[in-house]
């Protein structure tokens, strides 16, 4: 029983075809290598997944991160949909299914009762609203929560988020169908119709959820 508890928890493990040598007795062996660290400019990178305990648990998880993240105080200079912060999503982030990509925005109306819409857009200022919230709230906060996930393939996704402002609220939904394989962008984005300097954005972040 042993034996093949060990071997399956060997199985589990990222890259035991290779060339490490592991025995589990009975005249059995395999052979493992664990993700080969690489030192670069930015710090360590693994050809390979890195696995965790969950707690203190049977379960284990992958590891999560930060892929964007931005604090500089940014405000509308027109009247047309803007552009106030980009994240880059380099190929291949989403390669398994239900991988998830969270994206967290904040911000400050202008005091005053125009109205104001931010959003969150996956693909590109043209691209699908993954969150959006429609304000004339006077100097109130806004924050916007989307989750955009890999469903079935690389060519779809399902893409939810709230936004609030004051008392407003909004709930969106949609199903993307950009090619992972290739590079993506998150973008966020507020349009202030009636005068420019309606709202900035203070604070947004792009988290790879495992």
């Amino acid at each position: 029983m042993r034996r093949a508890l060990l071997l399956l928890a060997i199985l589990a493990l990222p890259g035991w075809a290779a060339a490490q040598s592991v025995g589990v007795g009975g005249g059995f062996g395999l052979h493992y290598t664990p993700p080969a660290p690489v030192k670069g400019a930015s710090g360590w990178t693994f050809d390979g997944p890195i696995i965790l305990p969950a707690g203190g648990g049977t379960g284990t998880t992958g590891v999560s991160g930060l892929l964007c993240v931005g604090a500089a105080l940014v405000t509308t200079t027109g009247t047309a949909e803007q552009t106030l912060a980009t994240c880059t999503v380099p190929a291949n982030t989403l390669n398994a299914n239900s991988m998830t990509l969270r994206v967290t925005a904040s911000g400050l109306t202008a005091a005053n009762g125009n109205t104001k819409v931010i959003r969150a857009r996956w693909g590109g200022i043209a691209g699908n609203a993954c969150a959006a919230v429609s304000t004339s709230g006077s100097g109130v906060g806004w924050r916007l929560v989307s989750e955009i996930t890999r469903l079935g393939d690389a060519t779809h996704q399902w893409c939810i988020g709230a936004g609030t402002a004051a008392t407003s609220t909004g709930l969106t939904i949609s199903a993307p169908t950009l090619d992972l394989t290739a590079a993506n962008t998150i973008v966020i984005t507020i349009t202030t119709a009636t005068q420019a300097g309606d709202a900035s954005l203070y604070h947004y972040m792009v988290e790879l959820l495992r």
